[in-house]
């Protein structure tokens, strides 16, 4: 009696599904680490966001109270040229001199005599008072300005931080992918199928892989 045998499974054969299957563990171990890779630095990106959020919170902050005092010093400016105006006007040089020596600021000082200059009482093109001429600088309120500049600029980095996290995000679902058609090939029996996915993994991740290297690390 003939016995039936099952042919065996030529070398070629052997040799198609053994590459198959190595080309599939390197693509497993590849997109791996690239997925842990992608998953640190979208990590990292979102701490560096955190703390440039926090950066531009504090500026802000001191941006504010440097405003606020550069209000104040306006304010007091402005009460002591009502009173150097009443002084000016009755000629009263005694109270002048007080003025000037113990509650004029230098920076309304240096505007004053800028305007004085002009002989306001009698130059119509003179400002209508000190504090609109030009060399009336509060060194508070740029120093303000300048805080609120770099608050700012703290904010649109923290939106590049998060846009970066977002970025690396994105990657570690595509590398995800990569891992699932690799990972599928080795359940199929069809040899075309565990080709076909096989290389839809690779082909997958060597694009990813191309963006990956444009990537900013931190």
């Amino acid at each position: 009696m003939d016995k039936t045998e099952t042919p065996e499974a030529s070398p070629k054969d052997r040799d198609g599904h053994d590459w198959v299957e190595i080309v599939a563990v390197i693509v497993l171990s590849l997109a791996t680490i690239a997925t842990a890779w992608c998953g640190f630095q979208a990590a990292r990106w979102s701490g560096v966001m955190t703390l440039n959020l926090s950066a531009a919170n504090a500026t802000r902050t001191q941006a504010v109270t440097a405003a606020n005092y550069a209000n104040t010093e306006l304010g007091y400016d402005s009460g002591v040229l009502l009173d150097y105006a009443e002084a000016y006007f009755e000629g009263n040089t005694t109270r002048l001199e007080v003025l000037k020596k113990r509650f004029i600021r230098g920076e309304l000082d240096k505007a004053l005599q800028a305007w004085l200059s002009m002989d306001p009482a009698n130059n119509p093109d003179a400002p209508r008072s000190p504090l609109l001429m030009p060399e009336y600088q509060q060194a508070t309120l740029k120093k303000a300005e300048s805080l609120n500049k770099k608050a700012a600029r703290l904010t649109d980095e923290a939106k590049n931080d998060n846009q970066r996290s977002d970025d690396y995000v994105l990657l570690t679902v595509i590398f995800a992918s990569v891992l699932f058609f690799a990972g599928i090939s080795t359940k199929f029996s069809s040899r075309s199928a565990k080709v076909a996915m096989v290389l839809v993994g690779s082909a997958i991740l060597i694009a990813t892989v191309v963006v990956l290297t444009f990537q900013p690390i931190h």
